[in-house]
């Protein structure tokens, strides 16, 4: 089974079962779970997808999160591409506002005094009553709306509460120069048939913005690794190694070198 077969099962069962994990992923219980001095089930998943992502980035979002999921089974039926980039601040704009709430609400309730991971679950499944699944059925309705007005994965680009926990990550990360999974590109061997740009489904400009300044560093790139998979002269990698430094065309030239020679072994 090739890389993108594994990937799109993944994150269809993921979108499947929605309804059973999505309070692990709800902004809104953490703060609820506060004002009762609880750390809820989802800080303990966004906390762990903050540590996690000084490895492996955005990875969560390309292969396992449940709202990229149910994305790209709607981009399935009306396929467009993102245009207006200004959405990708709207997520980082709110962000310190959620967690400003949230530390205020610890602090008035007291502090933190208990973890709960199933906290307002049954048995750890989310939708439990009238009321939890109606809300499971507006978060669908808003990914799917969006997806379908705005584009690819527009819920991610736009309001996804996860996503700057794995951006902050990945950046400290990059700044650090941390080993961890990377996209890399050998520029010097692109044919330019855009076919990496055409099939991102962030609606990156892969090829311009990303292969031809050989710097494959991007806060919205998933590491889905679809860029790598349909490129028909195998440009792009998608592995685990070290930070290089982004945009040194004479280092990115002997890689090109090295693969070369490999092939030919």
């Amino acid at each position: 089974m090739d890389r993108q077969r594994v990937r799109k099962t993944v994150i269809t069962i993921s979108a499947i079962l929605f309804p059973v994990v999505f309070f692990y992923f709800s902004p809104y219980l953490i703060l609820m779970a506060a004002g009762e001095r609880i750390v809820a089930g989802a800080f303990v998943v966004f906390g762990s997808l903050l540590v996690t992502s000084v490895v492996f980035g955005r990875a969560f979002c390309g292969w396992v999160c449940p709202m990229g999921g149910l994305s790209e089974a709607t981009s399935k039926h009306r396929d467009k591409r993102i245009e207006r980039r200004w959405i990708d601040w709207i997520k980082i704009a709110c962000w310190p506002a959620w967690l400003g709430f949230i530390a205020l609400t610890a602090v008035r309730a007291g502090g933190f005094g208990r973890v709960d991971f199933f906290y307002q679950t049954w048995h750890g499944i989310s939708v439990s009553n009238l009321g939890s699944a109606m809300l499971a059925l507006v978060i669908v309705a808003i990914v799917v709306v969006m997806t379908i007005t705005l584009g690819r994965r527009a819920f991610c680009h736009g309001l996804c509460w996860i996503a700057p926990f794995m951006i902050l990550g990945t950046w400290v990360r990059d700044r650090l120069h941390l080993p961890g999974l990377r996209l890399r590109a050998t520029a010097e061997r692109c044919i330019s048939c855009g076919t990496c740009t055409r099939r991102c489904p962030m609606s990156l400009d892969v090829r311009e913005t990303m292969v031809a300044r050989s710097d494959m560093t991007n806060r919205e790139c998933i590491l889905c690794g679809t860029c790598a998979d349909v490129c028909p002269a195998k440009v792009i990698t998608l592995r685990i190694g070290a930070a290089r430094p982004g945009g040194d065309r004479r280092l990115h030239a002997r890689l090109a070198e090295d693969d070369l020679e490999e092939e030919i072994r």
